[in-house]
C-alpha cells in the first residue's frame, strides 16, 4: 500500500485548532499543493466565521492537516480513496471464497444466512431458525451472495436437514384435530 500512486491529495481544517470546533465540520478537499489548499481552505472558512484565538482565520494563520487516508489513489487501476483499499480486498476474499464454494462438487445445496439469521423462502424475510430457512442451490446462493460482504452459503447437509423437518413435522402433527362430529 505504500507503493500506491497518489491521484490527489486530501487536506482538511484541522478542528483541534480553531476556536468553536463543534460548529464546524472536517470536510475534505483535493489540492495539488498545501499552498493551494491553504488559500481555498481560508477563503471557505472566512465565511463560516471561522477564528483562532479570537482572530479571523487567513491564509497565514490557518490550521489545516493532510487527510492521508483520503487520498485519492490508483488501486487496480480505478481511482479511489485510499481507506477503501482495505474493504475492497475483504470483498475481494469473500468472492474467492464464494469462487471456491461454486467448485466443491461435494455442496449442492444451501442456506443464505445474514448477521446469523437465515433467508426465508423466495429471499423473503429471515428466520434463527434452520427448518423455517430457504433451501438455494448453490449456483443461486453463490449469485446473491456475490459483492455482498454480510452474506454467507451455509451448505446444507441433506440428512441432518431431512431428519430437521421429520422433527417439526412430527410435532405438528400432534396439534392436528380430528373432529369426531363430522358430518
Amino acid at each position: 500500500m505504500k507503493n500506491l500512486k497518489i491521484l490527489k491529495k486530501a487536506y482538511c481544517l484541522n478542528l483541534e485548532k480553531i476556536d468553536n470546533p463543534e460548529l464546524h465540520n472536517e470536510e475534505i478537499m483535493y489540492y495539488e499543493t498545501r499552498g493551494k489548499a491553504k488559500k481555498d481552505l481560508a477563503e471557505l472558512h472566512s465565511c463560516y466565521g471561522v477564528t483562532i484565538n479570537n482572530e479571523p482565520i487567513s491564509f497565514l494563520n490557518i490550521p489545516i492537516k493532510r487527510c492521508k487516508k483520503a487520498d485519492i489513489v490508483l488501486y487496480k487501476n480505478k481511482p479511489i480513496q485510499k481507506y477503501m483499499i482495505e474493504a475492497i480486498k475483504r470483498l475481494d476474499e469473500h468472492n474467492k471464497k464464494l469462487d471456491d464454494f461454486l467448485e466443491n462438487d461435494e455442496v449442492e445445496f444451501c442456506y443464505i444466512r445474514k448477521h446469523g439469521s437465515y433467508y426465508r423462502w423466495g429471499y423473503a424475510g429471515y428466520t434463527g431458525f434452520k427448518h423455517k430457512a430457504g433451501i438455494y442451490s448453490k449456483e443461486d446462493a453463490v449469485k446473491h451472495c456475490k459483492n455482498i460482504i454480510e452474506l454467507e452459503c451455509i451448505p446444507i447437509n441433506i440428512e441432518e436437514h431431512n431428519a430437521i423437518l421429520k422433527t417439526e413435522i412430527d410435532e405438528i402433527k400432534k396439534g392436528i384435530i380430528v373432529s369426531v362430529n363430522c358430518r
